[in-house]
């Protein structure tokens, strides 16, 4: 199955049931023929992708704590400890497999109730977070009406980490959350990827040259 679709599929029961039945399943939302380009995130050598995935996941699974540090601003610490991050390295050969296209990042659940600092998202607004979920937005920000209407899906949900060398555009962020050296801050639903929160809302917020610290590891 090629799921094309505007809200992303990746973490429903749908996906799961398809996978489980041995269908293998590539989800791709807010598609644009872009993404198709040479050269682009999705023309990449794949076995080179699963190396660089490998690598960093052999270094940071297992972590109890991890810290992220960028210069916009963002200063946040997320507690992992027990928590199993996953591989998205784009290969769908094996029967019941799942992944995105553009295809790159390795990603975990953090502790629910776990997380806390400040997050700076792409339009600059600051998110407070306290014990995994938002108390506060500074800026004019989209996520301004949902913690207006909906505070309780604004709980930290998912750490990815880009891996594609040859994802660079900003303006889709199924390919920005891909872009090799960011990290990717998800608020909502976690329950599909090791998490407990089941809420019908998951947004990805990109951050860009981040500096994470698993433990007392510099990445």
């Amino acid at each position: 199955v090629i799921a094309i679709t505007h809200f992303s599929t990746s973490h429903t029961l749908f996906r799961k049931l398809l996978n489980r039945a041995g269908t293998r399943y590539a989800s791709i939302p807010l598609f644009e023929p872009y993404l198709l380009r040479e050269n682009g995130p999705i023309d990449i050598d794949y076995l080179q992708l699963e190396d660089r995935c490998r690598k960093l996941y052999n270094k940071i699974n297992g972590a109890k704590k991890i810290k992220i540090t960028a210069p916009n601003g963002t200063d946040l610490e997320l507690e992992v400890e027990g928590r199993q991050f996953h591989i998205d390295d784009g290969n769908l050969t094996k029967k019941g497999s799942f992944g995105n296209l553009p295809a790159g990042e390795i990603y975990i659940a953090p502790l629910e109730g776990r997380s806390n600092g400040t997050l700076v998202i792409e339009d600059g607004s600051e998110i407070h977070v306290e014990d995994g979920a938002v108390v506060e937005i500074f800026g004019e920000s989209k996520l301004s009406r949902i913690f207006s209407e909906h505070s309780d899906w604004l709980k930290i949900a998912e750490l990815g980490i880009g891996m594609n060398d040859r994802a660079n555009r900003t303006d889709n962020v199924l390919e920005a959350e891909k872009i090799l050296s960011t990290v990717h801050i998800a608020f909502g639903d976690n329950s599909g990827f090791g998490g407990t929160q089941r809420i019908p809302y998951h947004v990805d917020h990109v951050v860009f040259n981040p500096t994470l610290i698993a433990d007392s590891i510099y990445l």
